[in-house]
């Protein structure tokens, strides 16, 4: 008997330890407005993560410090620690974000955005000299799962058929037809009929 296919939040659920995934349903959400906000403290932060950042262009640097802002808003919602991050807390971030909009019926936030959030956690941390939280379990999980989301493959291609061939040929346009000048050298001899053109490889 085939086991049906889990669904997209069942999967993004299946990334955490079973104990913290009832917790996701008990998350505060963040505001539109959060990536404005800032305290002094976060302002501090974000000073110390522009210098590190100082070799990255200025939309890495804006993006990077409204992504932290956006994380430093659901900690105090949601009661948690933003620096240094517990990874569980970092994993439990990531993976609401990446929960089913009802409304949408498509992830709230695309793969590479929450990637992206999970960046600037990482550059934040590395900024402070701190560990980096984002690779260690279960933060690296839902990690994991969001590349794969976010990962595109191009089709394999493959040779024409006999009939998308032949359909390819009908469909070029006739030979002109008229005198042509003639072009055969000094003697102005004419130069041979020229040869049909023919393919240079077999098709299966």
């Amino acid at each position: 008997m085939a086991v049906p296919a889990l669904t997209h939040d069942e999967q993004v659920r299946a990334t955490l330890p079973p104990g913290l995934r009832p917790v996701l349903d008990r998350l505060a959400p963040v505001p539109r407005e959060a990536s404005r906000a800032a305290s002094p403290e976060v302002e501090d932060e974000l000073a110390l993560l522009g210098s590190h950042l100082a070799g990255r262009s200025a939309n890495t640097r804006r993006a990077y410090a409204a992504d932290w802002r956006r994380r430093r808003v659901w900690c105090e919602r949601n009661g948690r620690t933003a620096l240094p991050a517990d990874p569980g807390d970092v994993a439990l971030y990531l993976a609401s974000a990446h929960l089913t909009d009802p409304g949408a019926g498509r992830p709230a936030n695309s793969s590479a955005a929450v990637a992206r959030w999970s960046g600037a956690i990482a550059a934040v941390h590395t900024a402070h000299d701190l560990p980096t939280p984002t690779t260690r379990p279960p933060a690296a999980a839902v990690l994991r799962l969001l590349r794969a989301r976010g990962s595109t493959r191009r089709p394999a291609s493959r040779p024409l058929t006999d009939a998308e061939f032949r359909r390819l040929l009908a469909a070029l346009p006739p030979p002109t037809s008229g005198p042509r000048p003639p072009h055969g050298g000094a003697t102005g001899s004419p130069s041979p009929a020229p040869q049909a053109w023919a393919p240079t490889r077999s098709w299966p």
